[in-house]
């Protein structure tokens, strides 16, 4: 081919293009893919689980494997479930997709909220809502701070 002193428009169109998919790439390498998985199986007052942990294990797999950065919490006090949540909250930046799973007991007293229940939680109602984690608050606070929430409670 002769060369004519003008690129062909397709050779000048590569460089270009390549360009754009390394910004779009670059735009959505910030954006992170974390998980909080909870499973409580060891409670202290009231009727222990057998299998919420279990199904924890294996839900933090499957988002690993999807590629997410799992943070878990097993047999999780009210201290251990707070402080976890403080933290996993922390990480979580506006472009973020998050998904928390939660294992375990809950509650749902006279029409409020539901509430997810740490290991230690005493048998009242009055208990329930002092060191319960309200459900609705805690999605409230995910969607907030991140692009996409995902929870589930089993």
């Amino acid at each position: 081919m002769k060369s004519t002193g003008t690129t062909p428009r397709r050779a000048r169109l590569l460089p270009l293009a390549a360009l754009l998919a390394g910004a779009l790439l670059a735009s959505q390498a910030h954006a992170a893919r974390l998980g909080l998985v909870v499973g409580n199986d060891a409670y202290q007052n009231i009727s222990k689980l057998k299998n919420a942990k279990n199904d924890a294990q294996a839900v933090a797999r499957e988002l690993e494997a999807a590629g997410f950065k799992v943070q878990t919490l097993f047999n999780a006090t009210r201290s251990d479930f707070n402080d976890g949540l403080e933290a996993f909250l922390r990480k979580i930046e506006k472009g973020d997709e998050v998904v928390f799973f939660f294992s375990g007991h809950g509650s749902q007293p006279k029409g409020k909220s539901a509430y997810l229940l740490p290991v230690d939680i005493k048998q009242s109602e009055r208990s329930v809502s002092a060191d319960g984690q309200s459900l609705e608050q805690l999605v409230a606070e995910l969607n907030a701070r991140s692009r996409f929430t995902l929870a589930i409670v089993d």
